[in-house]
């Protein structure tokens, strides 16, 4: 049976270290603060990966089980699939944020900018140039943040509808963000705001990483759900011994 593992104490301790680099942010931008960010964000990004490895052994172990009983699997598996790609979709889009996040502030190609490591940013306290790409016009909410909400908000939504009654299963709060907003002094602030205001490329790129392991995290909640509903109205058992099962209790000599 397949189980969806929790965060590891490392994975957890790199969390908290972002909530911590954040709250410093605000404070003063010190050589010391940013040089956190971008240990962060390595970590994070080799986090990406060993998830993306671990949910592709999910689907491969679901993908037995539908070689072995198609008619029985059928229904969940393809559920999974539908899962998967939009997963992607999602994640490669993110991804494609950072690169594109890369290029408008440290003024390069794509293509160059995905070569660059934070280390090598000449620009790593600049936060007029993110602000613009995430947030653009207050008036018009053309910046990136407004675009990568409505695709988060649709991917929860997709979510839901695969799991149908089994939605109370798996928690997608993570990635809700609809929630209500405050900045220090308790003044109302948009998801976007809230994230992406006023923030150096450094900070964007650690949070950028985090929603990727969150979405990778809640994909394998959602995969493993799917998996385990295929056999729960079923007999579960992980022992088999022989049993003599009597049908009366009277016994006649020569039965």
């Amino acid at each position: 049976l397949m189980s969806a593992p929790k965060e590891t104490p490392r994975q957890k301790m790199i969390g908290m270290m972002y909530l911590v680099l954040t709250a410093m942010l605000a404070l003063n931008v010190s050589t010391e603060v940013l040089k956190s960010f971008i240990t962060v964000n390595d970590a994070m990004e080799k986090t990406n990966k060993d998830y993306t490895e671990r949910n592709e052994g999910l689907y491969a172990v679901f993908q037995r089980a539908y070689a072995a009983n198609e008619a029985k699997v059928a229904d969940q598996w393809n559920k999974a699939q539908q899962v998967r790609t939009r997963t992607a979709e999602l994640y490669d889009f993110i991804q494609q944020t950072k690169y594109e996040l890369i290029a408008k502030t440290e003024g390069v190609s794509i293509e160059e900018a995905k070569t660059l490591h934070p280390n090598d940013f000449s620009k790593q306290d600049n936060y007029d140039i993110p602000t613009n790409f995430f947030m653009g016009s207050e008036i018009l909410k053309d910046g990136r943040a407004y675009v990568l909400h409505d695709k988060i908000d649709e991917y929860v939504s997709f979510l839901q509808n695969i799991l149908g009654n089994d939605t109370n299963k798996v928690s997608l709060k993570a990635l809700d963000v609809n929630e209500d907003y405050r900045d220090a002094s308790g003044t109302p602030l948009s998801w976007e705001a809230f994230n992406f205001s006023h923030t150096i490329i450094v900070a964007d790129l650690a949070l950028l990483n985090r929603l990727q392991t969150t979405i990778r995290n809640t994909e394998s909640d959602v995969v493993s759900q799917l998996y385990s509903s295929v056999s729960e109205d079923d007999f579960k058992f992980d022992t088999i011994s022989a049993r003599v099962v009597p049908t009366t209790s009277n016994i006649v000599v020569g039965t």
